[in-house]
């Protein structure tokens, strides 16, 4: 709880000169609980009529940037729902925006208490605090919460009980208590509902790329390049605390070198010089996280790995357990605002994922493991679909699960697992090149070139071919295509591993123009019994024979 000076705006000093000469004449002693109320009651006493008109509003030192549109379905909301939960993630703006609530409420003569409990850490204080922040000074609790009530009586109230993570029950309470005045609305900002009856949960949502760089710029002590202005704040996905602590760090480090560190695991530029729980974008979140049940934070590190997001299907797929308890982890970790859900799909905003990411670092190679074991399995689902008569939905489901597989193959890379990471490119080359997703070559050559003891292996003949077909397909000047083609050639033909033998030999004919090499494909498909294989052998082979047909001779 406040103090009385810091409550009523008066100085120690003075409080020590009014209370002096009573404690004396009462003859109280200062330790005595009857020092305290005898304070409180002085000072309530010269300071009430001031209190009866203050609005509460906490002072700001900078100005709200932007949440225009948040602001306005914020009021609405408020007028559908007298108790409405401002939920969100660590760092994501709650109290900034129940500010902003709150001001254009008292903007039109409307009364209002904001109740800040950050240092009240046990639900029982609760009431205190509200009690405290109408400036009652009374007896005991009952007799304060009545002060309370008569004070606010019929007329439109609002009350806003900022920071109610640690201490819901509490705040429950005193919301349905005053809830049974009918001028009466409660805003709570909350990690998580506070599970009132009446609460209408409203998330906080990332900010707006145009917010964002208009925060980034108010922020930041030095000037910055539009584009350089703009890859930042959509690297940090949205998240206020996080543009803050970056605009912070920009006094001292140039924009190329934040943009470089923001594609850490929890970078140093999420870390302010500031103490307190807004300090850094760890501390922000840690209390959320801590509060998640085990299974949960299990599930957020194994899901962190996936920027693109996931569906319910790939969740379950990765996590061990029953379905049933991993829909509580999917729920848990949204109730939590770790994750968002649109309706298909589940995301974490980027500054959140790198932070699941920091914190389950011990467990990575473990994670790296879970993901070796699933992803390989999908590429070959991926490949049996695009070689039917309705490819569309996998070249689709290739497009959006890209970035996925672009992080689960460096994180193979990283943890040794090349050959599960030979598997995927084995069987997405084909449909990477036909797509024309170019940038899956670069990490891809990354795993061949980790891949070179195991020169023998099936997989890496097989990827050879796939990583050969793409960049021949692509004209990527990275390296000498026809080499490759022909080294997976020789190595699938030792193996007798027909189907890729029979696919390299209609890429290296196409690369050469070579019918010579399109007859060998034409040969080698019609062995493996695969109609779709033996006729684009055969389409290829018609093909070069039209255009040798019209070369003319010399």
């Amino acid at each position: 709880m406040r103090s009385p000076a810091t409550r009523l705006f008066v100085s120690p000093k003075t409080i020590e000169v009014i209370t002096g000469s009573i404690f004396r004449r009462l003859d109280l002693g200062e330790s005595s609980e009857s020092n305290r109320r005898v304070q409180d009651a002085v000072l309530y006493v010269r300071h009430a009529p001031d209190l009866a008109g203050a609005t509460s509003l906490p002072a700001r030192t900078t100005p709200i940037i932007g949440r225009r549109a948040e602001h306005e379905e914020l009021q609405r909301l408020l007028g559908d729902h007298r108790c409405l939960t401002i939920s969100g993630a660590g760092g994501a703006g709650k109290t900034t925006l129940a500010f902003l609530l709150a001001a254009g409420w008292a903007s039109v003569g409307n009364r209002l208490r904001f109740v800040d409990r950050v240092e009240v850490h046990r639900s029982t204080a609760v009431v205190d605090e509200v009690i405290a922040a109408f400036g009652i000074v009374a007896k005991d609790t009952k007799v304060g919460v009545r002060r309370v009530r008569s004070y606010i009586g019929a007329g439109d109230f609002l009350v806003v009980l900022d920071n109610a993570d640690e201490v819901a029950p509490g705040v429950v309470a005193v919301a349905e208590d005053l809830l049974t005045l009918p001028g009466v609305r409660i805003v709570v900002t909350s990690r998580t509902p506070i599970w009132s009856a009446h609460e209408h949960v409203w998330i906080a949502p990332p900010m707006s790329l145009y917010d964002s760089e208009e925060l980034l710029r108010e922020r930041c002590p030095v000037a910055l390049d539009a584009s350089a202005m703009r890859r930042i704040c959509v690297a940090l996905d949205g998240l206020p605390l996080a543009i803050e602590l970056v605009a912070s760090r920009l006094a001292s480090v140039d924009a190329d070198h934040v943009l470089a560190g923001l594609s850490g695991a929890m970078p140093d530029l999420l870390v302010s010089q500031r103490d307190g729980r807004h300090g850094s974008l760890h501390k922000a979140l840690l209390p959320s996280y801590d509060d998640l049940p085990a299974s949960a934070r299990y599930a957020l590190g194994v899901l962190a790995v996936l920027p693109g997001g996931f569906t319910r299907d790939i969740a379950s797929s990765l996590l061990p357990g029953a379905a049933a308890a991993v829909d509580g982890d999917l729920e848990a970790l949204t109730r939590s605002s770790f994750v968002t859900f649109d309706g298909v799909r589940y995301r974490m905003l980027e500054p959140i994922r790198q932070f699941a990411a920091s914190v389950a670092a011990e467990q990575s190679h473990e994670i790296a493991e879970m993901h070796a074991n699933y992803w390989p399995r999908w590429a070959t689902s991926v490949v049996k679909g695009v070689l039917t008569p309705d490819p569309a939905r996998w070249y689709e489901s290739l497009k959006t699960e890209h970035p996925n597989v672009d992080a689960v193959l460096k994180l193979l890379l990283e943890h040794e697992l090349v050959g599960p990471a030979l598997r995927i490119i084995a069987c997405l080359g084909y449909p990477w090149s036909v797509s024309g997703q170019s940038r899956a070559l670069d990490v891809a050559l990354q795993v061949l070139d980790g891949s070179a003891t195991v020169a023998s292996d099936r997989w890496r003949a097989r990827a050879l071919a796939a990583i050969g077909s793409m960049g021949s397909l692509l004209a990527s000047p990275a390296r000498d295509w026809d080499a490759m083609l022909a080294e997976a050639v020789t190595l699938l033909e030792n193996m007798h591993d027909d189907v890729p033998l029979a696919a390299a030999y209609y890429s290296l004919s196409r690369h050469r123009q070579s019918l010579d090499t399109i007859d060998k494909a034409v040969t080698v498909s019609a062995r493996t019994g695969n109609r779709w294989l033996h006729g684009w052998a055969l389409v290829n082979k018609a093909s070069m024979l039209t255009v040798t047909a019209r070369t003319p001779t010399r």
